[in-house]
């Protein structure tokens, strides 16, 4: 099977003049990851009708384009979205610097689907990037003779092998569609994510969905595997190859969570570093929030926020508010309430001061309160809600509430 020729496709928009329109959620979705800018250049690829210029123009964007080879595509586009600038092209033959490229299913109509990503890369300016989507399996009642290529979700970044993201979106209620995003050059991160890891794959994806899928892009997610038994290799695996921005490290040997957690933020980009254990859940605008906090208020070196404790799906259940900490209150243990999966400090601090053993019984986190305290440190506890804490059984605290008699804490 070959492409189909622009006379096909005036055809089938001569059938079907409203094409597009079913997918409103779709482009909807798509349009949450344009940029913020509302004067950035777009360029929709194969803009079919211009059903998405016309979210977009509604949206706020003013610096618009779309081009398609279909000569009746185009006279629908310029109908549903005046305000862009819309014309008759090939797409090898386009030229031009973007800010973003939108490539919504098209890729599945080519024959040169990697060439045709190059090309649009060439298109980008340094800091631009291509959102797009296509079928996942081709499964649902759009499949038409017109598809050169069956993609798979858990395969198709292994295909172009660029830097870029899955997104993850799903129609349910009409066709799974891959949606993708391919970055000229992977954004340089503004905060760190460190997560160790131990004997945790059966929970790490949950906690790694509510990394990836932050308000604020330019991020990083460092994940150490502590010389697991389990099968976290196997899993990230999958998990890098589906968004350029995280980081595996595998352990030869189990070395314990604080060498874990100081190793990697010896690996850390960022000039800040969050906290997060292998079980625990981030608020979509943690990085957001954190990073707004620093610039507001330089003289924080730790921010922490209150939590939500929650089962083992992560449904909260109860509320801790964040509480005030310094050497007096920690000596006093005058203190109900720490999270450390919710904490951030700056990476020339923790690593001046790092991770440390100190007593049998001591864990890590308590280990850093008394040093950190003791070095005068500035904590500020933040009251909104920016981490969850899974109670698992086979958490810490579970172990060292068994340990001592206490009733369990975790619930399913």
């Amino acid at each position: 099977m070959k492409e189909k020729p622009a006379e096909y496709y005036d055809q089938f928009y001569k059938e079907q003049p409203s094409v597009g329109a079913e997918r409103s959620s779709l482009y909807e979705f798509l349009a949450k990851h344009l940029p913020e800018d509302k004067d950035a250049e777009i360029l929709d690829a194969g803009c079919g009708a211009g059903i998405f210029l016309k979210i977009c123009s509604g949206l706020g964007y003013n610096r618009l384009k779309g081009f398609d080879f279909s000569e009746e595509a185009v006279n629908l586009a310029e109908k549903n979205a005046p305000e862009a600038l819309v014309w008759i092209d090939d797409i090898w033959n386009v030229i031009g610097k973007y800010d973003c490229i939108v490539l919504s299913e098209v890729l599945e109509h080519m024959e040169k689907d990697k060439a045709v990503i190059m090309k649009l890369l060439s298109l980008l300016k340094p800091d631009g990037f291509i959102i797009g989507s296509v079928p996942n399996q081709q499964m649902g009642p759009e499949v038409t003779e017109s598809h050169l290529r069956v993609y798979h979700q858990n395969r198709f970044f292994d295909r172009f092998r660029l830097p870029g993201r899955h997104l993850n979106f799903d129609t349910s209620a009409h066709q799974n569609f891959i949606v993708f995003k391919f970055w000229k050059e992977v954004p340089k991160p503004d905060l760190s994510f460190v997560v160790p890891a131990f004997d945790g794959d059966h929970y790490l994806s949950k906690t790694i969905e509510t990394l990836i899928n932050q308000t604020h892009e330019a991020i990083e997610i460092i994940v150490v595997n502590d010389g697991s038994p389990d099968h976290t290799d196997t899993l990230m695996r999958w998990w890098t190859r589906n968004d350029s921005r995280i980081k595996y490290y595998s352990l030869k040997k189990n070395r314990g969570v604080v060498y874990a957690r100081n190793f990697g933020n010896k690996k850390a980009l960022a000039s800040l570093i969050a906290v997060s254990d292998q079980d625990d859940l981030s608020m979509p605008n943690r990085a957001e929030v954190t990073l707004r906090r620093f610039k507001d208020f330089p003289k924080i070196d730790v921010l922490y926020s209150s939590y939500h404790e929650c089962d083992v799906d992560g449904m909260p259940y109860a509320k801790y508010d964040a509480e005030p900490m310094n050497q007096q209150i920690f000596e006093k243990h005058a203190w109900r309430t720490w999270f450390h999966s919710s904490a951030a400090y700056r990476k020339k601090d923790i690593l001046a001061l790092p991770y440390r053993r100190y007593k049998d019984g001591w864990t890590d986190d308590y280990t850093f309160l008394y040093d950190w305290t003791k070095a005068g440190k500035n904590f500020f506890p933040e009251q909104e809600v920016l981490a969850n804490c899974r109670r698992l059984p086979t958490g810490v605290m579970a172990q060292r509430r068994r340990d001592s008699g206490q009733n369990p804490n975790y619930r399913f």
